[in-house]
């Protein structure tokens, strides 16, 4: 009789394991903390020719406010803006998404400016980039770059 219930209290704490482990599966993972980057699939594999995946919009938002990415079919291109998802059409149109609108690529960011600057108005693409291509570079670093304003044409 002892040996039974030595046996169940050895099994117990796998059986707990498993539970638990089932259970921060079924949550999910936790938001990205300050600084970190979510990536849904790598670049090279939506380049490769792998355009649907299963994460959806809802789940990716757990993970930032702030990014880019595109849709199943690459059917537009995604921006995530304030926790809202948009999709960009070629009517040069932003539709709302739907939180359940699944992607196979995006990367967001918990977007918290560490600093902010005018811009003059009038700037082409490359001295608008000239700041921020003039920052010390770093492979492992992610530069999340918001600007506020109104413009002609992207």
């Amino acid at each position: 009789m002892m040996d039974m219930v030595t046996s169940i209290r050895l099994s117990f704490p796998i059986i707990l394991s498993r539970t638990l482990t089932l259970l921060v599966l079924i949550v999910g993972a936790p938001p990205a903390r300050a600084g970190e980057a979510y990536q849904v699939a790598t670049i090279s594999s939506l380049l490769a020719g792998v355009y649907d995946g299963d994460t959806t919009v809802d789940e990716m938002l757990r993970h930032g406010d702030f990014g880019l990415g595109t849709f199943n079919g690459v059917d537009g291109e995604m921006m995530v803006l304030d926790g809202r998802v948009y999709r960009g059409t070629t009517d040069g149109r932003a539709h709302l998404v739907a939180r359940s609108e699944p992607t196979p690529f995006a990367v967001v960011v918990d977007f918290h400016p560490q600093a902010s600057m005018p811009i003059a108005a009038g700037q082409s693409l490359q001295q608008l980039q000239a700041p921020f291509d003039a920052r010390p570079y770093s492979a492992s670093r992610v530069l999340a770059v918001r600007i506020n304003g109104h413009f002609q044409s992207i």
